[in-house]
């Protein structure tokens, strides 16, 4: 709906604008969503919920610290940029710095309700209360207008940053009654923060290098071509996105339980969990395979319009990828909720350097097309890299066979 009521223009601008933004929440988290899932995880297993309320304080004041910072030199870039960027993007970039703080807050609470095993009410935030307000903001605001009409991208970015911030609220009322019960965390001993220092540095650098790899091909198409082919190549890489929706859904669930399992040395448990998701990701994968195997074209003009049928190549080459990705099924979680966060971060930089250079490489000559295989090769790389390191080092095994 929004890609109809932007145009493809107006939607790539939105979504160029939106992929950097994203980009620059990730120094605001630095890497607390992930210390925290951890951490928490660790001290709900061991029954000793005093500590955890210690690890969330800990995580908002760098939170606080990093979003200020962020905000700051990302609005700086962005007004010194006017002049470079056209007008819409220079609105709707501006706009958006407002959703830095709010997406590092999300997911720091939502961190904290994983690693309280409240996987589905830490979902609901991100994938039901956000896109939910944001359609009906959106669609309250335009609700008058005729059909077919255009609107400014900055329209959408401003309702993004009011469903955001509905999001924050809410899963903020959440975790007040999750935490009602807990004792007064102990003071937090320096020893104990510099080790949450220590390990959320790498893992601010996994996240960020994984936001790069996932945005660097919208980025440098909004970059090398116009804004007509981002929005395209938006639409159909989200169409692309639904064969791992069940790697997303599982890696969610198994989080705390790989951390629980590997510090508890239950290594054939740990086996076992790995072998019946890496086999349900697959297995969830292989029907939206099909389906855009058989009817990606029809499918894209559908749901986005004929203006967007000019991707349906670029869908097939990323669909390929993302069942790449779902074939090696939950690796790089297992890697960073066991302590190997540094190994996967550089499978992560490997990839990220393959990305890029096949991206400059053949975005100028094949533009869409070109950013999709650049995206399935380096997906094919990262996979692969981590997989070794899981065989090599943890002796396990997480694949489909």
């Amino acid at each position: 709906m929004f890609a109809r009521m932007l145009g493809t223009a107006g939607y790539g601008v939105y979504s160029f604008s939106l992929a950097v933004i994203t980009i620059c929440s990730i120094p605001a988290q630095a890497g607390a969503p992930q210390v925290v899932v951890r951490e928490t995880a660790k001290a709900n297993r061991a029954d000793i919920p005093r500590e955890i309320p210690s690890v969330w304080k800990w995580a908002n004041r760098n939170v606080l610290l990093f979003t200020t910072i962020t905000i700051f030199f990302t609005s700086l870039a962005i007004i010194a940029l006017k002049d470079i960027i056209s007008p819409a993007r220079f609105t709707t970039l501006l706009f958006g710095v407002s959703l830095i703080p709010l997406i590092a807050f999300i997911n720091v609470k939502a961190a904290a309700l994983r690693g309280l095993s409240s996987v589905v009410l830490a979902q609901l935030p991100d994938s039901i209360i956000r896109p939910l307000s944001l359609l009906l903001i959106f669609t309250g605001g335009t609700f008058l207008a005729s059909y077919g009409r255009t609107f400014p991208p900055v329209y959408l970015m401003l309702a993004h940053t009011l469903a955001a911030a509905a999001s924050l609220t809410f899963i903020f009322l959440i975790l007040k009654v999750k935490v009602s019960h807990f004792s007064p965390s102990p003071p937090l001993l320096r020893k104990t923060r510099d080790s949450w220092n220590k390990a959320a540095l790498p893992l601010a650098f996994i996240s960020a290098f994984m936001l790069v790899n996932k945005q660097t091909d919208l980025i440098l198409l909004g970059l090398l071509r116009d804004d007509h082919e981002v929005g395209v190549y938006k639409a159909v890489f989200q169409i692309a996105f639904l064969v791992i929706f069940g790697l997303q859904a599982v890696n969610q669930i198994i989080k705390p339980y790989l951390a629980t399992l590997y510090y508890e040395n239950r290594k054939a448990e740990l086996q076992r969990l790995l072998t019946l998701s890496s086999r349900t990701i697959f297995l969830l994968a292989t029907p939206p395979v099909l389906a855009i195997f058989f009817y990606g074209p029809a499918i894209i003009t559908t749901v986005f319009g004929s203006g967007f049928a000019t991707g349906s190549e670029a869908l097939y080459i990323l669909v390929f990828g993302q069942l790449i990705n779902a074939y090696f099924g939950p690796i790089d979680t297992l890697l960073n909720m066991t302590g190997y966060e540094k190994e996967s971060l550089k499978a992560l930089s490997l990839a990220i350097l393959c990305n890029l250079s096949l991206n400059f490489l053949l975005i100028p000559s094949f533009g869409i097309q070109g950013a999709a295989a650049a995206t399935t090769i380096s997906l094919f790389i990262w996979n692969l890299s981590l997989w070794y390191v899981a065989r090599t080092k943890l002796k396990l095994k997480a694949s489909f066979f």
